[in-house]
């Protein structure tokens, strides 16, 4: 039913190099000739609007018309977070002390971040007006009398990066993102000092429960499972007039995040990733359908199935041939180093 209003798709990235890629990414060109897709730069940390470059028009809180849908994957885990320290119901502020081995270590050089030693040093504050927002400060109250004993990650980029699209979209959005995290507070209890994660860049796990507890605080509802996650937490915001009478957005969660969980297919993944040699051709290709057809994972079996392709049954070649199909118009090409066209030219 929504096939004849004019949805435009906006890809966001603080990166310039990044929105050259996608410009001159041929798969996308059909998308941006009919309209239905701009870009934009987003600093998540400090900007309030976002200026489309194809279009050269701004989205702002007063030229908004449209209520926005955000989405939001391996995002906030990157953004800037704040550490307390939470001891027999009292709260400490937690200061981050950097290090790297040798007197005169090269700051210039990008390895440097695996070097990094981090520590510690507690002291002495008032939350009541810590930070300059209100809600900021009753979510730290919050914590202080509820949890006893832990190292608490506090989302400070994210809950502002919240507040102003809140702002921007007029106090009307739904937010879908799935990060490493957690938002039971049950979690929250008991926990080490934070580690960072190293892939290129860092990030840290992300406080889903803060964020749902902002949400809340600001009339709109919080959707998450009622299970505890291994890989990557997908949790909903939505903001909006009454948004208690949204039950087709509630089911939807429901159906594609609670009994589909992308959470239990990341760890079915990892069990039958350790027997892969074991696995059979029609294995693979039921495995393959139940992904979605993701070329990473015909790239992962390319080996075993260009090794027993001969044993395959003309029954079998045919599917294996629509999968094959399936799985090139899924790819999405972003200059990695895996060879997925010649894979499928050697099958």
């Amino acid at each position: 039913r929504f096939r004849d209003i004019p949805l435009t798709y906006v890809l966001t990235d603080y990166s310039w190099t990044t929105r050259q890629f996608w410009k001159q990414q041929k798969q996308l060109q059909p998308w941006v000739e009919a309209g239905r897709l701009d870009f934009a730069k987003f600093d998540a940390e400090t900007d309030e609007t976002l200026d489309l470059e194809n279009r050269s028009e701004t989205l702002a809180a007063e030229t908004l018309k449209n209520p926005l849908v955000l989405i939001a994957n391996y995002f906030f885990d990157g953004l800037t977070q704040d550490v307390f320290k939470i001891e027999n119901g009292k709260i400490q502020e937690s200061r981050v002390t950097l290090t790297v081995p040798g007197a005169n270590p090269n700051l210039n050089d990008p390895y440097i971040i695996e070097q990094i030693s981090i520590k510690f040093q507690q002291y002495p504050t008032t939350i009541a007006d810590y930070y300059d927002d209100a809600d900021f400060n009753t979510l730290l109250e919050m914590y202080q009398s509820t949890l006893t004993e832990t190292n608490l990650l506090f989302p400070i980029g994210s809950l502002g990066c919240l507040k102003r699209l809140r702002h921007l979209s007029n106090g009307r959005l739904l937010l879908l993102t799935s990060d490493k995290g957690y938002h039971h507070e049950s979690e929250l209890i008991n926990r080490d000092e934070p580690k960072i994660t190293l892939h290129g860049s860092f990030s840290m796990k992300t406080n889903y429960h803060a964020l749902g507890k902002y949400i809340e605080l600001c009339g709109g509802q919080f959707l998450t499972t009622p299970f505890y996650h291994n890989y990557i937490d997908s949790c909903v915001a939505l903001l909006g007039q009454h948004p208690e009478n949204y039950p087709e957005t509630r089911q939807s969660y429901r159906y594609e995040i609670i009994y589909n969980n992308p959470d239990d297919f990341q760890t079915v993944k990892s069990a039958i990733d350790q027997q892969d040699e074991a696995f059979d051709v029609v294995q693979f290709l039921a495995f393959l359908r139940l992904c979605g057809w993701e070329s990473k994972v015909f790239l992962e079996y390319f080996p075993i199935l260009s090794q027993n392709i001969d044993t395959f049954t003309p029954n079998i070649r045919k599917s294996l041939y629509q999968a094959i199909l399936q799985s090139w118009e899924m790819y999405y090409h972003i200059g990695e180093e895996e060879d997925l066209p010649f894979a499928i030219g050697r099958l």
